[in-house]
């Protein structure tokens, strides 16, 4: 897959229109971003992660991306730690929030 070739190669950018590519920001929120929607196109559905999975992670990439102190040159290790720490804290007993799925849309 290009898309995923590309991400291996750190040369995602290169697909992006100029526009889009001004206007994103922390370079590293989309890298997140990305690197998500990787598992998402995995050709084993067992592999990728559920819709619940995605509307949970987006939503915890969204609040640590918000967060102040997150710097725009986090480590995104550091991210993936913390989404992971918030994530199995918030839904560590199997249940979901419906209204979350609904913020993530917005």
């Amino acid at each position: 897959m290009y898309f995923v070739s590309l991400l291996n190669e750190d040369q995602l950018l290169e697909i992006l229109d100029p526009r889009v590519r001004n206007d994103i920001g922390n370079i590293e929120h989309f890298k997140e971003v990305a690197a998500l929607a990787r598992r998402c196109v995995r050709v084993k559905g067992e592999k990728r992660p559920t819709m619940k999975e995605v509307a949970h992670e987006l939503a915890g990439l969204q609040a640590m991306f918000r967060h102040p102190w997150v710097k725009s040159n986090s480590n995104a290790e550091e991210v993936e730690f913390f989404l992971g720490e918030l994530c199995s804290s918030l839904y560590a007993d199997g249940t979901s929030n419906s209204s979350m799925g609904v913020s993530v849309m917005k």
